[in-house]
């Protein structure tokens, strides 16, 4: 029999093609195996190695630095042990020289006096227009510790009152030889019993000469542009704490303030953040062709910088460098400002009158009205509802401004130069600044409950909800 049927028949015969096919899904699944190993091998060497580079950044990566802030130092956080609080400013001074009654100084500022020395220790300067173009500064001191203040010169009768105002000892120099004016201000300062200093009366003993270079022009307190004076130098005098000290002694004046009686021509607040009406962050004052103040807003030191032009000089920063002989180098800084609108007759201004201002305080203004009863009654300065107003901590400026004269205030910003080194500021974590602002904002939230407790049931109208 065939072999090929013999095979058939006992049923082992393979058919040549299904051999090859069972060949063939061996190599298929061996290479699938193969293929998957090497897949999971390079996966996993992928993965190793993002890791391993993940692992080396945070390795090298360098800490966050946290969020911080700078804020300004408050004056008063800085008060030292031998310190207390000024009545004029409200901010630190030497409780030896707060027990004093201050000193108001009346000072040059024509163009061939110009820079002052002292005045930026002034706690309050007034700015009184004098006869002619001009005008002069009054700065009151608690403080006389600078040492060397001026140029002075003459006051007129009317700022015996701005004394006055603060119980200060009143310093000027030869005003009873004014001309045309000499014996009206020494009948004034008889009259009104003023504790005045003369210091052309105390020369060898509190003043001294300095020569300085003068400015092109000045308008030597005439009324007509065309009457203008050139000269090449300037003997100015200066007035020594030192000197003030010992000629207020020999004089007899009270040297202490009353505790139980003292004058005080501000109320201040707690703080010095308060904000007002209106926008204001540069006030123009155009007194006359020769003088114009300016104040600038700065928003980050958070006072105003005075500026001014002076006979035909560009407007610049006012500062107190005063001579070669007195250098300071401190900018004009205030943190209140006053407007004082005044009765003006060629420099006659009366201080018993009351009239309307304006108070400018952080970048902000409001209308305000001002009077003054008596001569030995400090000028009281009200809102519009009557109530005096209270002031925020620093040193104010006091612009005595004709009623025939608009102060310019506007919400324009402009350059406002150097910051004095007075101003310091401190960095705080972003946690002390959240809590700082947190609790201010708890204390307005307070201050506006108390206020809402004292309103009358008959001063809420009917329709609650618009009130509110």
């Amino acid at each position: 029999m065939d072999e090929k049927m013999i095979n058939y028949g006992t049923g082992n015969y393979e058919h040549p093609r299904r051999k090859r096919r069972r060949y063939n899904y061996g190599r298929i699944a061996a290479l699938l195996i193969i293929v998957l190993a090497l897949v999971i091998g390079i996966l996993w060497l992928v993965v190793s190695g993002i890791k391993s580079l993940i692992g080396g950044s945070k390795k090298v990566k360098e800490p966050e630095t946290p969020q911080t802030y700078e804020v300004l130092v408050k004056e008063w956080e800085d008060m030292k042990d031998d310190e207390t609080i000024s009545n004029l400013s409200g901010l630190p001074v030497s409780k030896e020289e707060a027990a004093k009654r201050p000193v108001a100084i009346m000072f040059h500022n024509r163009l061939d006096t110009i820079p002052q020395a002292g005045l930026s220790d002034a706690e309050i300067v007034y700015e009184i227009p004098t006869e002619g173009e001009v005008v002069a500064l009054l700065g009151v001191f608690q403080d006389l510790s600078s040492g060397k203040f001026g140029p002075i010169r003459s006051i007129r009768s009317n700022v015996i009152d701005y004394a006055f105002d603060n119980d200060a000892i009143l310093v000027h120099y030869k005003s009873g030889e004014v001309q045309d004016y000499g014996q009206g201000i020494t009948n004034a300062l008889t009259r009104l019993n003023s504790a005045n200093i003369d210091a052309g009366s105390y020369e060898d003993e509190m003043t001294e000469d300095v020569v300085i270079e003068a400015g092109t022009v000045q308008a030597e307190a005439t009324t007509s542009s065309e009457q203008k004076v050139t000269t090449e130098n300037q003997i100015v005098k200066f007035v020594t704490s030192e000197g003030i000290k010992n000629v207020w002694a020999s004089k007899g004046f009270k040297k202490m303030r009353e505790p139980e009686n003292q004058v005080k021509l501000f109320k201040f607040g707690l703080d010095d953040t308060k904000t007002l009406d209106s926008v204001c962050n540069t006030v123009t004052i155009e007194y006359s062709w020769y003088q114009t103040s300016e104040f600038r807003y700065d928003k980050k030191a958070m006072v105003y910088k005075r500026f001014q032009v002076v006979g035909n000089t560009e407007l610049q920063q006012m500062d107190s460098k005063g001579t070669k002989e007195t250098l300071d180098d401190e900018p004009l800084e205030y943190k209140n400002v006053i407007i004082q609108y005044v009765n003006c007759d060629n420099g006659n201004i009366n201080p018993l009158e009351s009239g309307e201002g304006l108070y400018i305080t952080n970048g902000t203004s409001m209308p305000i009205t001002w009077e003054k009863t008596d001569d030995y009654e400090p000028t009281k300065f009200k809102d519009l509802a009557g109530n005096e107003i209270e002031l925020n901590r620093g040193r104010t400026w006091i612009s005595l401004v004709p009623k025939t004269i608009e102060a310019k205030v506007s919400v324009d910003e402009k350059d406002t130069g150097k910051t004095s080194s007075r101003i310091k500021y401190k960095t705080v974590s972003a946690e002390e600044f959240n809590n700082e602002q947190t609790k201010k904002a708890d204390e307005a939230l307070a201050s506006k409950d108390e206020t809402d407790e004292n309103i009358e049931d008959e001063d809420i109208p009917e329709n609650v909800d618009e009130y509110l």
